[in-house]
């Protein structure tokens, strides 16, 4: 039988949810053993609560703040603080992904995402990892380590037709982005949100980062078979009295 772990975190209730639904559908519809683990409670129940707690007040006081914050996460010294605690966080985690022994890790947030394709870069464990994404839109976050993911999911076919990425320069942003994507640069189109800026002596210096969209195919929607119409039936003809 194989055996399943589902990682999640409380950063909201999104995480949480979707990891329960897939437990449900994997239980419900395969032989399998699957399990719920919350990666950040594992890691250090100090560091979420702290950081749960910080995530509540500010997405409940201050939502516009904690947009900004998200959204500047993709690059610059949040992006790389979030990257090197994932790693250090990783080291941890092993001790429990080899205790499990799981034939697949499914992700729902991107912290358990980047510390199990962290571990599988270093050769630490081999079991094949599927990041769900939790989000509308995509966010590089997510896409850290996406070398050793065996698979993405989406909610909805948008999110495959475009990508941002950052770079010292936008050609080196949109290199990178093309070699994420496996496409050419004629297969694209590309836009500059934002130019790369060297600063004053390395003070203010800010990288690239450039949109590119491409195309992907439309989600058919399902058809149902409808019931086959019968047609009416004839009514017989009433039979003639019998003579008395």
């Amino acid at each position: 039988m194989k055996k399943i772990l589902i990682f999640y975190a409380k950063y909201g209730g999104g995480h949480l949810s979707a990891a329960k639904a897939i437990q449900k559908h994997l239980d419900d519809n395969f032989e399998v053993e699957t399990e719920l683990i919350d990666c950040i409670q594992y890691v250090s129940k100090i560091l979420n609560r702290v950081t749960t707690g910080a995530y509540n007040q500010m997405a409940k006081n201050s939502p516009a703040l904690w947009g900004k914050i998200y959204a500047n996460s993709q690059r610059g010294v949040f992006a790389h603080i979030s990257s090197r605690a994932n790693k250090m966080m990783a080291v941890k985690l092993k001790n429990l992904i080899k205790e499990k022994n799981p034939d697949i890790v499914v992700s729902t947030h991107p912290f358990s995402s980047q510390m199990v394709s962290y571990l599988k870069r270093k050769g630490k464990i081999n079991c094949k990892l599927v990041t769900v994404l939790t989000d509308f839109a995509p966010h590089d976050q997510w896409l850290i380590g996406h070398e050793f993911t065996d698979a993405f999911c989406v909610s909805n076919n948008n999110m495959k037709k475009y990508l941002e990425k950052s770079g010292k320069t936008e050609d080196e942003a949109l290199a990178a982005a093309l070699r994420e994507l496996g496409l050419d640069r004629d297969d694209v189109s590309v836009e500059i949100i934002e130019r790369a800026k060297s600063g004053f002596l390395g003070i203010g210096a800010c990288p690239a980062v450039v949109r590119v969209e491409y195309e992907a195919p439309d989600e058919e929607p399902a058809v149902e078979e409808s019931a086959p119409v019968r047609e009416p039936e004839t009514p017989k003809p009433a039979e003639a009295p019998k003579p008395a």
